[in-house]
């Protein structure tokens, strides 16, 4: 069981209980026996055990038969297996949505 901030460039792999936020530069999977309190943010989550907080990915969030989330969450692509248990938000945003958001301008001839 951890308690505190987990942050750093490497995978991470929770078989256990952390209370607090995880923010990493690599995939993040919570085991089917896994357990996290707080809010993720990495550019992969995968979910197979228990999630209570907000789930933020660059690239992709996937919550397999056995995952469970409470909180929203938010990456470009998003998979939510037959059998996962959802309770939240989902907001999918592409790329030409990051580039808005940023103030770039978008691409010539893409006005609407």
């Amino acid at each position: 069981r951890i308690n505190g901030e987990v942050t750093g460039p490497t995978e991470l792999l929770i078989e256990g209980e952390i209370e607090g936020e995880i923010r990493l530069e690599a995939t993040v999977t919570i085991g089917a026996e896994g357990a996290v309190q707080g809010p993720i943010s990495a550019p992969m989550v995968r979910v197979g055990g228990r999630v209570v907080g907000n789930v933020t990915a660059a690239d992709r969030v996937e919550v397999a038969p056995s995952g469970s989330v409470e909180g929203d969450i938010s990456a470009p692509r998003i998979v939510i297996a037959e059998g996962a248990f959802f309770r939240g938000r989902v907001e999918m945003r592409g790329e030409d949505d990051r580039r808005l958001l940023s103030g770039a301008k978008p691409p010539a001839g893409a006005e609407g």
